[in-house]
């Protein structure tokens, strides 16, 4: 009967190892999916990167050139560039680097890296560092760091080779020869961040030569802070996390003596696979594979700590019940020996039945029915072993229940990590197709930049005509009449033509010399307060004329629409430039309008804003002209040699004036009806 019952025991404990074991084999796989995905989460950051530095070295054309970097150069020889703010990167180099204008414009261009540097940082708190390194010993970092802080304190040696270092080494097509993301062993770093590992990948010109190395730093204490804060309830057990050659990067203090006293290259040489192994000390090793750095998570649990309480408390009462029972047995043997042969029968069935019911109910508990329950009985001791297994068989069936919620909140887990999985694909989706955009954004800036390019050369072209013209027919009049050429009574008529000439030109100088303040913004308007009715009766009192004056060609007509407590409305304006404006807008329609027709001048109030517009009949602007019209040097006939006078700036130191205001100017125009050049001012809201 004992042994039966310390064998069943003993099936029971192992029935039982193997459960909680499964359950710290599943923890273990979970946490290490865990960390999987964070290091992947890096990986495509890093490989983010290095696309877009491949984009912006191997086609520069569309990208523009940024502002030159001034670098220091310190006594020791080396240079570095000193930060705006902590939020922003900077470059160095080490003393052996010759600066020449090709490194420089490399490490000016990589300032484009600088956004996806601190995207990757606020995504991921595990990363400390992003960087891009020459192979010219120079790089570019964010976070920005002091460097000569670094070399002052003796973190940083500036004649230190860079480009020997494991983060840009381990990226070279000579250990990577697919050019993916490496990540390195745990290294002590060239700055004051102490031991951390790097992912880099190698960045490559058209022609598959190296550019550079992006990298990434994350400190070992970040790293295995998951590996070291894990709890266990039993005394023995610990977590250690190792590389895939067997070394150890982290292990709690539990293990740290023996953990190199473990098998780990069983671990090792099963190549990434889950793996249970007894390591016969009552103790078992548990391991599971992190793909992304080919690190793997292990676990060391002691075995019989997890069953020894229900496994020593059945031995216990087994053990007492046996000796109540051979207790009396041997004292009613003594006084019933005579009996014996009478009573023997009836002795053994009572005995043996409830004998039977414990044995089956063991039996039962073995095949795992644990839902077994043995009754009372009317022999004492019998009764006691019962109650005994009813206990064990409790405590047994609540465990294995313990064990199913564990598996299913293991499901529940496996679950959430799929769902998280599915969601992390989205935010990696919607940050490429984000990166998408920003690319599309510079392209167009750089479109953009060579329309402007062309437009300032289209202008100088012609700004170079508008001065050549005069200056060639100033220079011959002035050789003329030096060569004596020209009567005498007809010099003063050519000093008037010279006259007349050098106005022009002084016009448009003044023209583009106001045109650029007004456009850069170093032109200081000087705005005033003034009445609505005081400045409409100033336009009208310079331009209006009589109603005799009507018969005229070109006169100008103001109509002032605006009445009664309108008037009284304040309207900020810089007085004298505004009529610049209106005068250029005058001039312009007496240049193109119908010589035999009036130019009228409205003014009204609506929506809260003043309106001037000027009104022409001449022969009107075509429709593809319209949208240039305000453009520098810009006019509808393209010929030089136009017979109509004019530098086609005037409209543009409109539009800046007006916009300088707040403002707004556009143009309507009808062929062969005339064109109405408007002008809307807001007037002040108090």
């Amino acid at each position: 009967m004992k042994t039966t019952l310390s064998l069943t025991a003993q099936q029971t404990g192992d029935m039982i190892a193997k459960h909680v074991i499964a359950l710290y084999q599943s923890n273990l796989t979970s946490q290490a999916n865990v960390m999987n995905l964070e290091f992947v989460s890096i990986q495509k950051d890093v490989l983010t990167v290095k696309r877009f530095a491949e984009e912006i070295y191997t086609s520069p054309e569309r990208y523009s050139q940024l502002t030159p970097i001034q670098l220091k150069k310190e006594g020791l020889g080396y240079y570095w560039e000193k930060p705006l703010s902590p939020e922003t990167s900077n470059v160095g180099t080490n003393s052996s680097v010759q600066l020449t204008p090709d490194l420089l414009d490399r490490l000016a261009r990589s300032k484009y890296l600088e956004p996806l540097f601190r995207q990757s940082l606020l995504a991921n708190q595990n990363l400390v560092a992003m960087y891009y390194i020459l192979p010219d010993n120079a790089w570019r970092i964010y976070p920005a760091i002091n460097l000569k802080e670094e070399v002052d304190k003796k973190y940083f040696l500036p004649s230190i080779p860079i480009t020997s270092y494991p983060f840009y080494t381990k990226a070279l097509p000579t250990d990577n020869p697919r050019g993916d993301t490496i990540w390195t062993d745990p290294y002590h770093d060239v700055t004051h961040r102490d031991w951390m590992v790097t992912v880099s990948a190698p960045v490559f010109s058209k022609d598959h030569k190296v550019l550079g190395v992006v990298g990434a730093d994350v400190t070992i204490e970040n790293l295995v802070n998951n590996v070291l804060n894990t709890r266990f309830h039993l005394s023995n057990a610990y977590a250690f996390l190792m590389n895939k050659d067997g070394r150890i990067i982290a292990v709690q203090k539990e293990g740290a003596k023996d953990v190199n006293n473990l098998p780990l290259s069983q671990i090792v040489n099963d190549k990434g696979k889950e793996k249970v192994t007894d390591l016969g000390d009552h103790r078992v090793l548990l391991s599971a594979f992190i793909p992304a750095t080919q690190w793997y998570l292990g676990y060391v649990i002691p075995r019989n700590e997890m069953i020894s309480p229900i496994y020593d408390q059945t031995n216990q009462d087994i053990l007492e019940s046996g000796k109540r029972i051979i207790n009396q047995l041997t004292v009613m043997s003594f006084f019933l020996v005579l009996l014996c042969v009478a009573i023997t029968f009836v002795v053994w069935n009572r005995l043996m039945r409830p004998m039977r019911k414990l044995i089956a109910a063991f039996s039962e508990v073995s095949a795992g029915r644990l839902n077994i329950e043995m009754p009372e009985n009317e022999i004492v001791e019998f009764n006691k072993v019962s109650q005994s297994f009813n206990r064990m068989s409790q405590q047994i069936n609540h465990l294995v229940q313990v064990l199913d919620q564990r598996l299913q909140e293991k499901e529940i887990l496996q679950q959430e990590l799929l769902s998280l999985n599915r969601q992390l694909e989205f935010l990696v989706n919607k940050r490429t197709e984000e990166l998408s955009k920003a690319n599309e954004t510079l392209l167009l800036k750089n479109r953009q930049l060579e329309e402007m390019e062309n437009s300032r050369v289209l202008m100088l072209a012609n700004i170079s005509h508008d001065l050549k013209t005069p200056l060639t027919l100033i220079s011959g009049y002035i050789d003329a009449i030096c060569d004596g050429v020209i009567e005498k009574d007809q010099v003063s008529d050519y000093l008037e033509k010279i006259r007349h000439r050098v106005k022009s030109l002084n016009r448009l100088v003044r023209d583009l010399y106001e045109l650029s303040l007004l456009e850069t913004k170093n032109k200081a308007l000087h705005y005033q307060n003034i009445k609505i009715g005081c400045f409409l009766d100033q336009v009208k009192e310079k331009w209006h004329v009589t109603h005799g004056d009507l018969l005229h060609a070109q006169a100008v007509c103001v109509f002032d629409h605006v009445s009664g407590a309108e008037r009284d409305a304040d309207i900020s304006l810089d007085v004298e430039y505004m009529h610049r404006a209106i005068d250029n807008l005058i001039e312009n329609a007496k240049k193109y309008g119908d010589k035999d027709k009036p130019i009228l001048v409205n003014m009204y109030l609506k929506d809260r804003f003043l309106h001037l517009a000027v009104c022409d009949e001449g022969p009107g602007i075509d429709e593809e002209h319209l949208p240039y019209i305000f453009e520098r040097s810009y006019r509808a006939d393209k010929s030089r040699n136009s017979k109509i006078p004019g530098n086609g700036l005037g409209l543009a130191i409109v539009k800046e004036i007006v916009e300088a205001h707040q403002g707004k100017v556009w143009v309507e125009s009808k062929i062969n009806k005339g064109t109405i050049f408007t002008i809307r001012l807001p007037i002040n809201t108090s």
